[in-house]
């Protein structure tokens, strides 16, 4: 994989996990998101137990109890992450690359307290 960054944009590190729920929608599929790594004005990147492909075009889903938002975007890059000695074996992860269209609408949701 490339790993020259693709996004010049401020970064902002999710210190804890949102209230709410996030899912990845993808091939009439809705995928639970098991992290973000961060996110900024062009993109998000998040980890999943599924395989999805570069060049999917995706929805990202923020619920909690109040609230329910869906962002698009498209899969940018996809990295492979290794097991760990206590999941089971074929279980894989995979680290995305998102390009959304506007990310600060799911961002100002996952930071409402």
């Amino acid at each position: 994989m490339n790993t020259k960054e693709l996004r010049d944009e401020t970064r902002f590190s999710m210190s804890q996990k949102p209230k709410g729920m996030l899912f990845l929608h993808v091939r009439g599929e809705c995928l639970p998101i098991l992290s973000i790594r961060d996110i900024s004005q062009a993109g998000i990147s998040v980890l999943i137990d599924y395989e999805v492909s570069k060049g999917d075009h995706v929805d990202i889903e923020y619920k909690d109890r109040d609230n329910e938002v869906k962002v698009s975007g498209i899969v940018v890059w996809r990295k492979q992450v290794e097991n760990t000695s206590n999941e089971p074996v074929g279980v894989s992860k995979n680290l995305l690359g998102i390009s959304m269209f506007n990310p600060n609408i799911l961002l100002s949701f996952m930071l409402i307290e």
